[in-house]
C-alpha cells in the first residue's frame, strides 16, 4: 500500500478553519482537482504495481474512491483497466466520502464478484491533496455474511 499528501496543494479541497462562516462547506477547485487527482492516482497506482509485479491482468477489482465518475474513468482508461474490472457506484450512491470504498466492496461481495482470493487494487484521493492505494487479496473464507 502507499499513501502520500502534497501540502502545497492543500486549497484545491479543503474545509476551511473552525469560527469560519464557511466552516460547514467543503471548497474545492474543481478542473484543477480533477487534473491533479488523475494525474497522482494513475501514478500512485502505476508505482504499487510495479514494485509489487502486478499486471493489469492480476487485477480482478478496481475500486476506487466514488467521488466522481469522470475521474475514476480517467484513471481506469489511463490504467488501460477493462469495464469488467472497474467497480462503480457512485451513480447510485453519490460521492459518500470515506464510505464509498467498503460501500463498493460490500456490494461486490453480495452481488458475487468479490470472492475468496481475488485481488482488488484500491485507490483514494481527498481533502488536503492526500491520496493513497493498496493491493489486496481477499479472504472470504473468514468473511461473515
Amino acid at each position: 500500500s502507499t499513501q502520500s499528501t502534497w501540502g502545497a496543494l492543500s486549497d484545491i479541497l479543503y474545509i476551511p478553519g473552525v469560527g469560519s462562516e464557511d466552516e460547514k462547506y467543503m471548497h474545492m477547485k474543481g478542473n484543477e482537482t480533477f487534473k491533479i487527482a488523475v494525474k497522482t492516482l494513475t501514478s500512485d497506482v502505476q508505482k504499487i504495481m510495479a514494485k509489487n509485479n502486478y499486471t493489469n491482468e492480476d487485477i480482478d477489482l478496481f475500486i476506487p474512491h466514488q467521488a466522481n465518475f469522470r475521474i475514476i474513468k480517467a484513471v481506469g482508461d489511463a490504467l488501460k483497466l477493462s469495464d469488467s474490472q472497474k467497480v462503480l457506484t457512485v451513480e447510485r450512491f453519490g460521492n459518500t466520502s470515506s464510505a464509498s470504498i467498503p460501500m463498493a466492496m460490500n456490494e461486490c461481495y453480495e452481488d458475487g464478484r468479490l470472492t475468496h482470493g481475488k485481488t482488488m487494487l484500491l485507490d483514494a484521493f481527498g481533502g488536503g491533496a492526500t491520496w493513497g492505494s493498496a493491493i489486496i487479496k481477499f479472504d472470504g473464507q473468514n468473511f461473515v455474511k
